[in-house]
């Protein structure tokens, strides 16, 4: 027997494989298998674990790209994947069907798209489509029509079949229509019917003998005869015939495809498996997304920091993947308190103490759930911020491991498990201990306890362990590479909040609760008395921390909420700069606009006073100080205007160094031009034939282009003509050609001069003039320096209004 005992206990369950069921990974990784579209990649998320360190780096430089790629792009729609089996056949033999033949094309399809968005490159591996494989995609959906069947085209040999399969058809079922008219006294309807795979007509019993043919059925009760009419015998045998040469041309068909398809690996070795691959890290990046999960990038410098964690079982934003993944019909109400926890490279455990149903326990499973994620390429639900160091393993002692399968005791398979944790050598290591030194006697066992703390937390391993044992907390009092937690308890009313405290033990509150439990007054009297001097001492000294904490906390809560408040202040303070300043461009807006329509009232006004006007220069003196008096009244309220930026590649010489033809870049026209001539600030440019005066400041001094030929330059002289541009120009009597050359002309002047507005007067007349004018000035290169205004009471005038 105690051979026997000895064997089963080396059999006693794997602690690897105890941990992960204790933190429940893989209902976790249900959670995030819900948003996968295909059951491959719902296949790759459960299979998720542990990754060796130099993995971690890729899978979270994809999730990142993925997580961006959602934040602007829709979620991608996968198709079915081909299963790696199906690509394992013998063509001959196993052909692909019509359905799996549409599941690789749609595959394929998919992934040509891929290949072909850029946004996605980073998620494409190293699975690739070359032009063959682009060819067989094309060919594929080429194949199916939108209903899914077989297009009559898909060789010319089933294009013949399908037309006559379709000509036997129309006939049958005209021939059927003719007999069933024929017939129509002697059938019961005059419906056809399907027997045997083969059309007839329903023939009352008593007439069964007036139509002749084949007898197929007979109805349930008797009364019908269901007849297959002679004069359809061979047509129906001709159909069946096309249909057996349309099988086994689809035959022939599948097999040259599957054929085709096999001889491209990389469809089963590349492209299948990174479609899973994508469709399990987009799941990964929606769950993130949806729940507010941190990506976690473990750490070689061992430093643990966990902000604001929640256990995947225990949050609400979890819940909808709760239901889905474990197929509830309503979403539970679970709710988590949150916690902060840190540990750095010189703190390596934590002794987390408290009364029972306090959160020890849950506290334990979700730091050790936190690391396994983050080790196992999963957002964990924590907040921007944390940090998770590289762990080879994660070995947790958690809950009542008693079996009577392997005759191991609770306190005997703890001491298996310690022991497993001890000898094992994967490091670094997270090891989570529940109730540390429990099971046994309390001197022994807090002894026991104590050395393995020690081993531990020495080799460099991260440690969490929660006890009663107060020797263990005045142990992580005195030693360097512990801490204290503890979950806080309200005294007064004796029950747990549910909330984490580092840096703080706690106390069990066993007399507490026993009391509230309605133990009797002469049990609890006798228990206070039974408590040694020492174990009072410690307590009240861990009141007195507590209260120190409590106090710390509440100033720690106080400037967090005056820190928040002055965040609200300064983005109130922002809005209302932003109103204000909106406010203030409304009313220059509407101040223009009130502006504008005065002034061109007033304008209005004043051109019919000067038509009465009998001198020009008058006229001419009275429209220009009308101009200036406008522009010095709408200057406080213009917009300011923005130069497009101009990049060019530009000399840096001084205007004084500029010579007669060099390249300039004309920024008022936005144009390259050539230089004519430059006297001080002013310059005369060539731009597209057209000669203008610019002032220097709007010119850019461009780098000689050596492609293209020096460009012509034109020497211009002003001469006493050109100073006076009239306001008003007569066409009456030129022709065309000569008017339009002449309006260019003046028009030309006119933009250099800067003059407000020009009337050109072309008459009535047949219109050609007109027309000529009106079309000249809207195709002109300079339309968007000027307005042209054409008055209804007045056809042969058009006015140019210069900007």
């Amino acid at each position: 027997m105690k051979k026997q005992k000895r064997r089963y206990a080396k059999q006693a369950p794997d602690l690897a494989r105890q941990t992960r069921d204790s933190l429940e990974f893989d209902t976790v990784l249900r959670f995030f298998a819900v948003r996968a579209q295909t059951v491959e990649g719902k296949g790759f998320i459960r299979r998720l674990d542990l990754m060796p360190f130099d993995r971690q780096g890729v899978h979270y430089d994809e999730l990142e790209a993925w997580r961006r790629y959602l934040e602007t792009a829709p979620t991608l729609r996968f198709p079915a994947i081909p299963a790696a089996g199906e690509f394992r056949r013998e063509p001959k033999l196993k052909p692909f069907d019509a359905r799996e033949l549409r599941r690789v094309r749609d595959a394929l399809a998919f992934w040509r798209r891929v290949q072909g968005e850029e946004t996605l490159a980073f998620a494409r591996g190293q699975a690739h489509m070359n032009e063959a494989l682009a060819a067989l995609t094309q060919r594929l959906e080429g194949l199916f029509q939108a209903d899914g069947d077989w297009r009559e085209d898909v060789s010319p040999a089933y294009a013949g079949l399908h037309r006559q399969f379709t000509r036997a058809e129309n006939q049958l079922a005209k021939t059927l229509s003719e007999l069933a008219r024929r017939y129509a006294d002697f059938l019961n309807e005059t419906m056809v019917y399907e027997r045997n795979r083969r059309l007839t007509l329903a023939v009352k019993q008593d007439f069964r003998g007036r139509v002749s043919g084949i007898l197929q059925d007979y109805s349930a009760s008797g009364h019908t005869a269901y007849i297959e009419p002679q004069e359809t015998v061979s047509l129906q045998n001709r159909l069946t015939e096309i249909e057996s040469e349309i099988k086994e041309e689809l035959w022939r068909i599948r097999c040259a495809l599957t054929a085709e398809i096999l001889a491209f690996s990389e469809i089963e070795r590349a492209i299948c498996p990174q479609m899973a691959r994508m469709d399990m890290m987009q799941a990964l990046a929606r769950v993130a997304k949806e729940t507010g999960c941190q990506i976690l990038r473990p750490n070689e410098d061992g430093a643990l920091t966990l902000l604001q964690a929640r256990h995947p079982f225990l949050d609400e934003r979890f819940a909808g993947l709760r239901q889905d993944a474990l197929e509830t019909e309503t979403p539970d109400d679970n709710r988590m308190v949150p916690f902060d926890l840190s540990l750095d490279r010189e703190t390596r455990g934590l002794i987390v103490s408290g009364a029972n149903t306090g959160g020890k326990t849950v506290t334990l499973k979700t730091v050790g759930l936190a690391a396994w994620m983050a080790n196992s390429g999963l957002p964990a639900l924590v907040d921007e911020g944390s940090r998770a160091p590289r762990y080879c393993a994660v070995l947790a002692d958690i809950g009542d491991n008693q079996s009577l399968s392997y005759n191991l005791s609770t306190f005997a398979s703890r001491l298996a498990n310690m022991r497993h944790i001890l000898e094992q050598s994967q490091s670094p290591a997270l090891i989570l201990l529940d109730e540390l030194g429990s099971g046994t006697d309390p001197q022994e066992g807090s002894a026991l306890a104590q050395a393995v703390i020690e081993r531990i937390v020495d080799r460099g391993d991260t440690l969490l362990a929660t006890t009663h044992h107060q020797t263990l907390c005045t142990m992580a009092l005195n030693h360097p590479r512990l801490e204290n937690a503890s979950m806080a308890f309200d005294a007064r009313r004796l029950t747990p909040i549910y909330r984490f405290r580092q840096g703080v033990p706690g106390r069990s509150h066993a007399l507490h609760i026993a009391a509230k439990a309605g133990f009797p007054d002469a049990v609890m009297a006798r228990a206070t008395q039974l408590i040694d001097e020492g174990q009072v001492d410690i307590q009240a000294a861990i009141e007195t921390l507590q209260r120190q904490s409590q106090d710390l906390e509440k100033q720690r809560k106080k400037l967090r909420r005056e820190e928040l408040r002055l965040h609200r202040r300064m983005q109130e303070t922002k809005q209302e700069t932003r109103a204000l300043e909106r406010d203030r461009e409304a009313f220059k807006r509407e101040a223009r606009a009130k502006l504008a329509k005065r002034l061109d009232r007033a304008e209005r006004e004043l051109r019919d006073l000067l038509e009465e006007t009998a001198s020009q220069n008058q006229r001419r003196k009275a429209l220009v100080k009308l101009h200036g008096l406008g522009r010095e009244l709408a200057e406080p309220y213009a917009a300011p205007q923005k130069l497009e930026q101009v990049e060019a590649p530009t000399t840096g010489l001084p205007p004084e160094s500029w010579r007669p033809g060099d390249r300039v870049y004309v920024k008022a026209w936005l144009q390259e031009a050539v230089l004519v001539s430059l006297d001080r600030n002013r310059a005369r440019v060539d731009l597209n034939g057209k000669s203008l005066l610019a002032s220097v400041e709007d010119l850019l001094h461009l780098e000689p282009d050596s492609d293209r030929p020096a460009p012509r330059v034109t020497d211009h002289f002003e001469t006493p003509a050109d100073e006076a541009v009239p306001f008003e120009l007569k066409l009456l009597g030129y022709r065309v050609d000569d008017a339009l050359l002449e309006l260019e002309r003046v028009l030309d002047r006119a933009l250099r001069k800067g003059l407000p507005f020009l009337r050109v007067i072309h008459g009535h007349g047949a219109g050609a003039l007109k027309s000529a004018v009106r079309a000249f000035l809207q195709r002109h290169e300079a339309r968007d320096s000027f307005e042209v205004k054409i008055d209804d009471k007045n056809d042969g005038v058009t006015e140019v209004r210069f900007e």
